[in-house]
This record gives C-alpha cells, sequence and structure tokens, in this order.
C-alpha cells in the first residue's frame, strides 16, 4: 500500500508543477525565472515527502493494532520578526534605513543643478541704474550642490538637515552680491501625530530653517520647475518673508485635493542678529484646491496672502532742515536678476525703501490635459513707508511717505511627450514631467520631453514723476521688467534631468537721477538676451 501511495503521489507531482506555472509563461524564460521555478520544484518534493512519511508511519501503526492514528505534526511556528535596521528605497530611488517596523529612518538627499551659459546680447539704452550693466559675466555656476539627511523618529516626527554647497555667485564671502550669508538650506522638525486621515483636520506643524510652501511655484520643487529660474515676481513676493531658507513655525493640512497652510516666519539662516540689525517678522497663508481631479486631467485654483511686520534694519540717512545724521531705519529692498543666476548683478532693484509694513496678495491657477500643462500666477505688493527715510532713488529725505503699490505676474506653458506632470496633495503643487519609459538603450526608452514657454511682468515703479525729484513725491523707481523664456527639458529618468533655456529680458526704469536730490530725465533700462544649460540630478 505504501508503494502505491508513493506512486500516487508522484504521479501527481507534474500535474502540480503545471498548475503552478504562470498561465502565459513566456518561451524564453530568463535565469532568474528558471531559478525560481527550480526552487518551487524543489520544495514541492520536501511537502510530498513528509506527506508520504506521514502516510507510512499511520499504515505501520494500524498495522501494529493500535487504535489511535499517528499524531499530526506541530505547525511550523512563525518566523520570528526582524531585529535588524533594513534597507530601504523610495520611488525616486532615495536610499535610506530604517527600524525592523518602519517607524525610524534616516535618509540621503542630494541635488545638483550645474548650469552653464552666455549673455548672447547685452544693450544698455542710458544705462541701468545710471551706468548700464556693461557686459554680464557668462560661465558656469553650481546654482544648487546640496546634501543632507531626512527621516522620521517613532513615525510621528520628522526632521530634515541639508547643507548648500553651491549657490548663485558660488560664495559663502560676506558681503559678495548674490552671496548666501549661510550654508544651512534646511535644519527643521515636523510633528505628525495630528496628520491622521480619521481627524476632521489633519495638522502637521513645521518648525526651523525651511523652503516655505509659500505661492504654487515656491511650492513646486526646484527639481521639478519648469525653467531654470523661477519668475521674478514670485522671487519679489517671496521677499515678503518666504522663500528659501527661512526660519518658520508653520501649520499645514491636507487632503487628496485640498491644500491649506498658515506660517509665521522670521529671517533666513544666517541673517545677523546683532548691532543694528533685527530680525524680519512675516505672517503667511496659503490656500488651494483641485476643483477637478481625473486620470485625463486637473484644475487647480488657490490664493495666497502674506504680511510682513517688520524688515532687517538697514543703515540710512536722515535729518531736517539740511542737518543729515545717521541713523538705523527699518528698509524693504525688493530686487531680482533677469531670470538666470551665472551674473549676480541686478537690475531690477527698488533699493532700500523706508519700511513700516508691507503686505502682498496674490491668486494661483494650473490645468492639466494630458501632455499639456499650464499654471500662473498674479501679485500686488504693497508697501507702507516710513516717513523721514532716504528715498532710493534719489538718495534725499523723503519728504512725502505715500503707500506704494506694485504689480506682477507670470504664465507658463508646456507639452510634454512620453511623461506627464502630476498633482502632489502633500505640497499643493505639481511634481516635474515623469517619464513612462526611462531612457536606456537596453530596453529602448528614451525618458520624456517637454517643451516649454512662460511669460513674466513686473513693475517696481510707483508715485515717480519725470521732471521731479523723488523725494518730494515719496516715489520709487525699481523699474519695469518684462521676460520671455523658451525651454527645452529632457527627463532622462526619475532622477536625471537636462535643461536648456533661452532667456529675453527687458528692464527700463523711467529715468535715471544724476546726483542727490536731482529731477530724472534721462530713460534708462538695458536689454539682455541669454541661453543656459542645466545638468541636473536629484535623489
Amino acid at each position: 500500500m505504501a508503494h502505491l501511495l508513493r506512486r500516487s503521489a508522484l504521479a501527481t507531482l507534474p500535474t502540480a508543477l503545471i498548475l503552478a506555472l504562470p498561465p502565459t509563461a513566456p518561451a524564453r524564460a530568463d535565469e532568474a525565472a528558471i531559478l525560481q521555478l527550480e526552487q518551487q520544484m524543489r520544495a514541492m518534493e520536501a511537502r510530498h515527502q513528509a506527506e508520504m512519511a506521514r502516510l507510512e508511519a499511520e499504515i505501520a501503526a494500524l498495522r501494529a493494532g493500535k487504535a489511535q492514528s499517528a499524531p499530526q505534526p506541530a505547525a511550523a511556528a512563525p518566523a520570528p520578526a526582524p531585529t535588524a535596521p533594513t534597507l530601504v528605497e523610495s520611488p525616486t530611488h532615495q536610499f535610506g534605513i530604517a527600524s525592523p517596523d518602519g517607524q525610524t529612518s534616516i535618509a540621503l538627499i542630494a541635488r545638483l543643478h550645474f548650469d552653464a551659459g552666455d549673455y548672447l546680447h547685452v544693450t544698455p539704452t542710458g544705462g541701468a541704474r545710471g551706468a548700464g550693466p556693461g557686459s554680464l559675466n557668462s560661465g558656469v555656476n553650481a546654482r544648487r550642490a546640496r546634501l543632507g539627511l531626512g527621516g522620521t523618529f517613532e513615525g510621528d516626527w520628522a526632521y530634515r538637515l541639508i547643507y548648500e554647497f553651491g549657490g548663485s555667485s558660488d560664495s559663502l564671502t560676506p558681503g559678495a552680491a548674490g552671496a548666501d550669508a549661510s550654508g544651512v538650506e534646511n535644519a527643521y522638525i515636523t510633528y505628525n501625530g495630528f496628520n491622521r486621515p480619521e481627524r476632521a483636520l489633519p495638522l502637521a506643524v513645521d518648525f526651523g530653517y525651511m523652503d516655505v510652501p509659500w505661492t504654487l511655484d515656491e511650492a513646486t520643487s526646484s527639481n521639478d520647475i519648469m525653467f531654470l529660474e523661477r519668475s521674478s515676481a514670485q522671487v519679489v513676493a517671496s521677499e515678503f518673508g518666504g522663500g528659501d531658507d527661512r526660519s518658520a513655525l508653520e501649520l499645514r493640512s491636507n487632503s487628496d485635493r485640498r491644500w491649506s497652510g498658515l506660517a509665521l516666519t522670521g529671517p533666513t539662516s544666517g541673517a545677523p542678529h546683532t548691532g543694528a540689525n533685527i530680525g524680519s517678522t512675516a505672517l503667511l497663508g496659503r490656500t488651494a484646491y483641485q476643483l477637478w481631479d481625473g486620470r485625463q486631467g486637473s484644475l487647480h485654483l488657490g490664493l495666497n496672502l502674506g504680511h510682513m511686520f517688520n524688515s532687517r534694519v538697514n543703515s540710512t540717512t536722515t535729518g531736517s532742515g539740511g542737518i543729515s545724521t545717521t541713523a538705523a531705519l527699518p528698509a524693504l529692498a525688493l530686487a531680482d536678476r533677469p531670470e538666470l543666476r551665472l551674473d549676480p548683478t541686478t537690475l531690477l532693484d527698488s533699493g532700500n525703501i523706508p519700511f513700516r509694513a508691507g503686505s502682498v496678495g496674490g491668486v494661483e491657477a494650473a490645468t492639466a490635459q494630458g501632455g499639456l500643462f499650464a499654471q500662473g500666477e498674479l501679485y500686488h505688493y504693497t508697501v507702507d513707508q516710513l516717513a523721514r527715510g532716504t528715498n532710493p532713488a534719489d538718495g534725499a529725505i523723503n519728504l512725502a511717505a505715500p503707500q506704494l503699490a506694485f504689480n506682477g505676474g507670470y504664465l507658463e506653458a508646456s507639452y510634454s511627450i512620453g511623461g506627464t506632470r502630476h498633482y502632489i496633495p502633500a505640497t499643493g503643487a505639481y511634481s516635474g514631467v515623469i517619464p513612462d519609459h526611462p531612457f536606456a538603450l537596453k530596453t529602448g526608452g528614451w525618458g520624456a520631453w517637454e517643451l516649454a514657454a512662460r511669460y513674466s511682468e513686473i513693475n517696481l515703479n510707483d508715485h515717480f514723476t519725470p521732471g521731479t525729484a523723488p523725494h518730494l513725491s515719496g516715489g520709487v523707481n525699481g523699474g519695469l521688467q518684462q521676460g520671455l523664456d523658451l525651454g527645452l527639458n529632457w527627463y532622462a529618468n526619475a532622477n536625471i534631468r537636462f535643461m536648456l533655456d533661452y532667456i529675453h529680458t527687458e528692464v527700463s526704469d523711467l529715468y535715471k537721477t544724476t546726483g542727490n536730490g536731482s529731477a530724472p530725465t534721462t530713460p534708462a533700462g538695458a536689454t539682455i538676451d541669454a541661453v543656459a544649460l542645466r545638468s541636473q540630478f536629484a535623489f
């Protein structure tokens, strides 16, 4: 009988193996698949042998006249839980180490944005800020070169510490134009204990130095923005207490379609805290909603509001009756380079406006339809001037201090082939183009391509009257900047991107002054054409 059972078990083995095979196994299986099938065959043979041994034991017991059946083998003990940390990998190939339960982790974070470009054409038309830019310096720049760590503690706590080794002037020299004051980019802690879907209002708390996700363009990672630089209109909006490496206490909440955040912000990392300098303080709020979010497309709307209570104090001159004295008065400077960071020369520049308070409001919109994507933002900036401060346009003491009002905005659109942008609920913004088939010669994938265009404009002129000295009107002549950018981006995979931008920028000051307290009479401005290439990796 044992012999018959053995034959029966062996006879069923081929059938079981056939059933274990995939129903549409490829004719040319690779070595890994073959090895897996062989392991399955050996496992099945072991199970059949164990079953036959049990049956033979029962038969032997019956023949010996024992009434009871042979005891059943004990169930296999569950495998012990792992006790050592494990290596983990994110969908974007960010590697780290996590505890066995996944509640505590540490991961390596890095990005490099290496730019090379040429200012093809620079034409002063009467000179920007009096003398004109002359020639801007072409060359290369490690726009961003960041390395850091991020992770979690006990599930509810998260942290991030990132140092910036690059910069728009490749320098950390204090006082150098465009230099970073500190290399600390991110150094903050997040508490996620309140951020639970079952709560009526899931809430996360961030505090430390961070990139405050205020405005749609700032909430979009620099790894994913459509052009090498964000628009000047957005950069100026961030100067009201937002932007990168900003100290902040932030409350934020999001669902699959809604994002809301409120941040109390202070000075940026490295800003002086002694002497005649005090920290800036601002309150920023943003809310956004996906009115439509489907497989084929989406529609996004949002609102941004910010108020700066004070700003870093700058030395300025004040006085009366022709007697001037030097005093420390708060001032706010609104400025940006022509949407390229190879040369640190600033052309759009309000100068140090005597400052009591300032506000900015903005609206944001975005839509995606297959490979088509577009987004835009409009901003309105106001500055309450401080009376008796030095007027930045002519260097004399303001005899009038009206509220200044400026405007700016941008509209950008792209068409991608081989991938699309996706909405990210955690940031209330969109990702970069994610290739459907990453570039690889062995598989024939070619990544994704994106053709992009943007128009941007910002006007930092207000209460400025030709033929009247600015200190008599309280006017500011920061300039009108209009820009047209064209871009071609290649996404080799989720971590590698190459960007080619053509930048055309026109900056015009209404008039320039010829001396302290003099009336402006001469037009001023500059026209710039440039081309730049970025090589980027990030994880």
